[in-house]
């Protein structure tokens, strides 16, 4: 499958490959029921994430079948959290501001930093240059982290205003990238916790959020158990460091799908399949849907099974496509691939991406 080759897509890649290997050296867990204020929760490879959303297809939720077929960002049906955050820098994680998270907390005396930005580009601490991984970490605290640079830390925090478009609907928040850890924080409530710093972080906010103004607060982390790892022959910064956004999905949703296809012994025809994961959010059983593929001249159609309240089920499309342009490094022809989902004919979900 080929999909929008930019740097953003091969900067996620990159970052999924980074995940695998952490994986593997490290036979990563998740432990659930670790409590925010734990010493240990940034510094233990048994816990890499606490309620994120699982990874899935880099893709958007569009408005129109229009939009979709862009494939572009500026289309997608989405809400921005970049701009100006306030702000609070310290050396060591301990001296961040107690309960900076709470409602209440004044953080008008905090600096205002740009999201996205690192914050070393902007006067907080100094870049460091790893070619051979960090020789000066403590290693008879492993996988704790105690540097000579401290243990930095950066309180985040701003208001906003969810899309009235999206009322009924479930709201989550993606993080393109956050280095090196974070908590997060809605209205004064711990919404979770993410490492994976390089790879794409989301967060269900639905249950946290309320009419009018809403706070965001992180406390993000320089250092982590994953920084153990880091040997990338280049300079480790922080901060939340890529787009911030907010995207909404109906009750039952397409959350994740994978597409492929396999060419004939003649590379002339090709057998196309796509597996589709579909959740329902909602607290009761779905009703009537189906899920529509649009690809290379073709609507592909499946009804989707009642899913019980939080079930989540995967879903496979096929179809025979007969002498498509083919996808190569001289001629990378691609092919529009929209799926949608519907109720009743009623279009609830459109979402895209490119195929080759």
């Amino acid at each position: 499958m080929v999909k929008q080759l930019n740097n953003r897509t091969i900067n996620h890649a990159l970052s999924f490959c980074f995940q695998k290997a952490m994986i593997a050296v490290f036979s990563l867990g998740v432990l659930s029921n670790v409590q925010a204020s734990s010493v240990q929760y940034w510094e233990t490879h048994k816990v890499t994430q606490e309620n994120r959303e699982p990874m899935r297809a880099y893709a958007h939720q569009y408005k129109s079948e229009k939009d979709a077929l862009t494939g572009d960002f500026e289309n997608a049906d989405l809400q921005l959290l970049n701009g100006v955050w306030k702000f609070k820098w310290n050396k060591f994680w301990e001296e961040s501001p107690k309960g900076f998270y709470q409602e209440s907390f004044d953080v008008s005396s905090w600096d205002d930093i740009e999201v996205p930005s690192n914050w070393q580009m902007k006067g907080y601490g100094k870049p460091l240059y790893a070619r051979v991984g960090y020789n000066d970490f403590d290693k008879t605290k492993f996988p704790a982290v105690d540097t000579p640079h401290g243990r930095p830390c950066g309180a985040y925090k701003r208001s906003f205003t969810v899309n009235s478009d999206w009322d009924g609907k479930q709201v989550f928040v993606h993080f393109d990238g956050v280095e090196s850890a974070f908590q997060l924080w809605i209205n004064g409530k711990y919404v979770g916790y993410s490492e994976d710093s390089k790879s794409p972080a989301e967060f269900n906010l639905t249950k946290f959020l309320k009419s009018g103004e809403n706070t965001i607060a992180l406390r993000v982390f320089r250092f982590c158990d994953g920084s153990w790892l880091e040997d990338t022959d280049g300079f480790n910064m922080s901060g939340i460091f890529r787009d911030v956004w907010l995207f909404a999905t109906p009750e039952v949703a397409i959350r994740d799908f994978f597409a492929k296809s396999n060419l004939d012994k003649d590379y002339k025809n090709a057998d196309f399949s796509l597996d589709v994961k579909i959740k329902n959010y909602s607290e009761k059983p779905s009703g009537e849907q189906n899920i529509i593929c649009r690809i290379a001249g073709q609507d592909l159609s499946v009804k989707v099974p009642v899913l019980k309240a939080g079930e989540e089920k995967k879903l496979t499309l096929k179809t025979f496509v007969k002498a498509p342009q083919k996808w190569s490094a001289e001629a990378p022809n691609l092919y529009p691939l929209i799926l949608s989902l519907l109720e009743k004919g009623k279009t609830k979900q459109i979402t895209s991406t490119e195929f080759g």
